[in-house]
């Protein structure tokens, strides 16, 4: 396997989680370890996650979190996002715009585990950094 040599900066918390993860192996096999297993849990929750929402629920999403940012364990609760979306119906009347039946969608999503709130979060951004057709996006 060909690899890269990288210099890297990490808070001191991570390097403490680092330190803890390496047991007899050297930090870079622990960082190596550690994105290898964040990688596959990524393309597992988008691999979860499709299929299980509408094209007008994914367009409802695109919508709702338009220049929304989540991070820390907000980005894994899926009580954030059901009172994101629940407000978006109240404020904004997202419900109607998308003809989505807004409870359903909530009921979808609290089913999801953490990593599939991530991946939805994560899709949406996606989306939004590099905009493309709504209507093909939305086809997941």
């Amino acid at each position: 396997m060909e690899t890269k040599t990288m210099t890297i900066r990490v808070p001191e918390d991570l390097a403490a989680w680092i330190e803890n993860q390496k047991g007899n192996n050297s930090s870079n096999i622990a960082i190596v370890n550690a994105l290898y297993s964040a990688m596959l849990t990524q393309r597992y929750s988008d691999y979860e996650i499709k299929g299980k929402l509408t094209e007008d629920e994914w367009k409802y999403l695109a919508d709702s979190l338009n220049g929304t940012r989540v991070d820390g364990t907000f980005r894994f609760a899926s009580s954030a996002l059901v009172a994101s979306i629940e407000d978006s119906d109240r404020i904004d009347g997202l419900g109607a715009k998308w003809e989505v039946d807004v409870k359903k969608l909530c009921d979808k999503i609290e089913n999801m585990s953490g990593s599939q709130i991530e991946a939805v979060y994560r899709r949406v951004e996606f989306f939004w950094n590099k905009p493309e057709d709504l209507d093909a996006w939305a086809k997941y």
